[in-house]
């Protein structure tokens, strides 16, 4: 009879690696096909260029947002240049731009008389305001 100890089984003991979580997931095979060639390229292993990939993606993100984000800032960029655009042509067909009370702008082609936009009550109105603006301006010379 036999007296001898069993064999040990499994990883030797002794090695201790801090549990990483395991992520499995199944890929279509031109991807997987992908991560193998740019792992081979970068020395890693497969496992470590995936994760790697997903670090980027995850840093780009915090550093650029969204896709969406960055489209609407970019049609925001382009509807911007389109217009600043269109404003240099029309200046440079000699329009010129005329803003009203509210802050509202118009084109006039070259040559009109903004006065010749509005009608007799809104000249009348125009021409009160101006009054009374030259009317303060001349008390505020005169000390008055």
């Amino acid at each position: 009879m036999r007296t001898s100890a069993k064999k040990a089984r499994g990883r030797p003991r002794g090695r201790t690696a801090p549990h990483r979580p395991v992520l499995s997931v199944r890929v279509p095979e031109e991807l997987y096909e992908k991560v193998q060639k740019s792992a081979r390229a970068s020395g890693r292993t497969v496992s470590e260029e995936a994760v790697w990939r997903a670090q980027q993606s995850y840093e780009w993100e915090a550093a650029h947002g969204t896709a969406g984000a960055m489209l609407a800032e970019a049609k925001k960029v382009a509807a911007a240049t389109v217009k600043a655009e269109l404003e240099r042509k029309l200046r440079e067909h000699g329009y010129t731009k005329v803003r009203d009370t509210n802050g509202r702008s118009m084109w006039i082609e070259a040559g009109a008389e903004p006065l010749q936009l509005f009608n007799d009550d809104t000249r009348a109105l125009l021409q009160e305001m101006l009054n009374r603006a030259a009317e303060r301006a001349i008390q505020k010379l005169t000390g008055g």
